[in-house]
């Protein structure tokens, strides 16, 4: 009933519609001149209604048309591509470059013009970007990745924005959108970046799980422990990744059983750095680490120098991981090695089957523990390189063996500075090296009649009836010398010649004069008395009596 309703409703409507038209065209007849007919007026207020093509029809409405042509149905979409649309003409990645610099009120680089141009003109070869030490801004470097991500993601293999101290929020989102889009980027080096904020750290970590990198450089970023940990966490999930630097950073026992369980789980890592950081916590960081590397089979270079490890159970997890892993190169430098961690590594070069070279510079082992590592490595016929640091100096026997090893074994070598030879060193005489200050200082002054010859107070010491001295009187004679010393240097010398209390002066003089035999000093000519000239009176005229007349 509804329904009729309205539909009775509508045609009414209809019906007054068209009265209402019919009214109209009444109106404009009467207005025109006479001759006129309906179908001229009608020609005259045609007027063309723009009908959307998407509009849709429902179903239970019918046309009811009667004319003869009725025009087939125009798909829209089809209209749509026929027409031409005005389009712009296409500029150049080089133009879009320059443009974005000008809006940014930046300079363009003529480097990456030719990149962007290389690039446009030779669409099979792959690109590397290196913007080391380039001095860039975060802007600039922002603009030139998003012109890159437009001219040629899929070609990028390699990509260096080490030195620069860069990076902040939209900078990390642009180098994230770069990732995510070439996914042929091998070589990733962000070495001396500014990665200290999470959120900045957090952006990368995430694209980086989904990238194609496979050297990842992040050395002297200002890592943080819980970015190290996130870092780790979701290179997990990369089957691409070989090679991690993460070195001199501040990660810490989170990074560090992070670290451990990415390597039980990941099997395409070759080498780790993670030097210069703080793992130096046994149970929480460096045991749990070294425990999980155990079960790791790909990696071949780890670096753990720097991080002050040591400890009681450092030393057997050490073992067992250089004993089960696939690791050929160790570099253990810089720590707190001592007795307890080379016995662990003497067993560990006993059974070593794969280890290769392994660096020990730098720790506190002794002559005999340095005697005996070098030992066990020449007769490991796996190893080729035992480093006992480049500055290390080794005991007679230790260098012998070897030369010897080496010279047996070619392919063996072992790093250390020298040799200490077992001569005993000459004895300091410390009496000789004070009255050698002492007459240094006498000839130190400029001026000729303050200098002061030691020797001659010497030389009046030795003439004295009785050589032992108190110390005042002691003091005394060398103020009347007139010679400047300091009183810690004079107070060291009276200790160095003491004789119960007193100052033993000939033996000074003796120990002085034997090293630097001295003359006595020529003594001064009396000067001549000059003769006055006399008046005619018979008096004496000299200066005073000049005076005395002006």
């Amino acid at each position: 009933m509804e329904t009729e309703n309205v539909e009775n409703e509508k045609s009414v409507s209809q019906q007054e519609e068209g009265e209402q038209q019919n009214s109209e065209l009444v109106e404009v007849l009467s207005q025109q001149p006479e001759g006129t007919t309906l179908e001229d007026v009608t020609s005259i207020h045609t007027y063309q209604i723009a009908i959307c093509p998407f509009r849709g029809v429902s179903s239970k409405s019918t046309i009811v048309d009667e004319s003869e042509d009725f025009p087939e149905p125009v798909d829209p979409l089809e209209r749509l591509l026929t027409e031409e649309v005005p389009i712009e003409s296409k500029r150049s990645f080089v133009e879009i470059y320059v443009g974005e610099c000008r809006k940014y009120g930046v300079t363009p680089l003529r480097y990456v013009c030719e990149i962007l141009e290389d690039g446009e003109q030779n669409s099979d070869q792959t690109v590397d970007i290196d913007l080391n030490r380039i001095g860039c801004s975060n802007l600039q470097v922002q603009i030139i990745l998003d012109c890159l991500v437009m001219a040629c993601p899929e070609r990028i293999n390699d990509l260096n924005l080490s030195h620069n101290l860069l990076m902040n929020v939209p900078l990390a989102v642009s180098l994230a959108n770069l990732l995510q889009l070439a996914q042929r980027i091998v070589h990733l080096d962000l070495s001396h970046s500014s990665l200290g904020d999470d959120e900045v750290a957090l952006t990368l970590v995430e694209a980086l799980a989904n990238s194609a990198v496979r050297r990842l450089n992040l050395s002297h970023c200002h890592l943080n422990d819980s970015s190290g940990m996130g870092l780790f966490k979701s290179l997990s999930l990369s089957f691409n990744i070989e090679e991690i630097d993460v070195s001199w950073n501040r990660l810490e026992h989170l990074t560090g059983v992070a670290a451990g369980t990415f390597l039980s789980a990941n099997s395409t890592i070759q080498e780790l750095n993670l030097a210069g950081n703080f793992l130096y916590l046994e149970k929480e960081c460096i045991v749990p680490f070294l425990k999980e590397l155990a079960k790791n089979e790909s990696l071949r270079k780890l670096n753990l120098s720097w991080n002050a490890l040591r400890g009681t159970l450092f030393s057997p997890a050490l073992y067992k991981a250089m004993t089960t892993s696939g690791l050929k190169v160790l570099n253990l430098e810089m720590n707190c090695l001592r007795s307890e961690e080379a016995t662990s590594l003497l067993k560990a070069f006993r059974k070593c089957e794969v280890l290769e070279d392994i660096y020990l510079g730098g720790n506190f082992f002794s002559e005999d523990e340095v005697k005996e590592l070098v030992k066990a490595f020449g007769r490991n016929p796996n190893m080729k390189l035992l480093s006992l640091g480049e500055y290390q100096f080794v005991n007679k026997v230790a260098g012998r063996l070897s030369k010897r090893f080496m010279k047996r074994d070619p392919t063996k070598s072992i790093i250390y500075q020298g040799v200490l030879l077992s001569n005993p060193p000459r004895p300091v005489d410390v009496p000789e090296m004070l009255l050698d200050r002492c007459r240094f200082l006498g000839f130190k002054p400029k001026k000729k009649k303050r200098k002061r010859d030691l020797g001659h107070l010497m030389l009046q010491l030795q003439k004295l009836e009785n050589p032992l001295l108190e110390r005042e009187d002691f003091i005394a004679m060398v103020k009347k010398f007139r010679i400047k010393l300091d009183k810690s240097l004079l107070g060291a010398l009276m200790d160095a010649f003491a004789e119960r209390k007193l100052v033993d002066s000939a033996a000074m003089a003796v120990k002085y004069l034997g090293k630097y035999p001295t003359e006595l000093p020529p003594e001064k000519p009396k000067k001549a008395k000059k003769k006055r000239k006399k008046n005619g009176n018979g008096a004496a005229v000299g200066k005073r009596s000049e005076k005395a007349k002006k």
